[in-house]
């Protein structure tokens, strides 16, 4: 294991996970990007816990508004 990373941590995670999990279930690679794509987005409400974004800037500037650059 090379990361604590989960999704729900507001990382890359939470639009990897989506993707993988979409095709391993038999589903497209058109499909796949649609769930990573909302799990890109859904990191926009979601505090961090991991990465670059839990000491960079100040929360009231991003939540609800920017998705995570590394989910994106």
């Amino acid at each position: 294991k090379y990361t604590p990373a989960a999704p729900g941590d507001r990382t890359l995670m939470d639009s990897l996970v989506p993707f993988v999990d979409t095709l391993s279930k038999g589903g497209s690679v058109a499909e796949a990007a649609k769930a990573s794509r909302k799990g890109a987005e859904d990191t926009k409400a979601m505090k961090a816990s991991l990465g670059r974004a839990v000491y960079v800037g100040s929360e009231e500037e991003w939540i609800g508004k920017v998705p995570d650059p590394g989910a994106w």
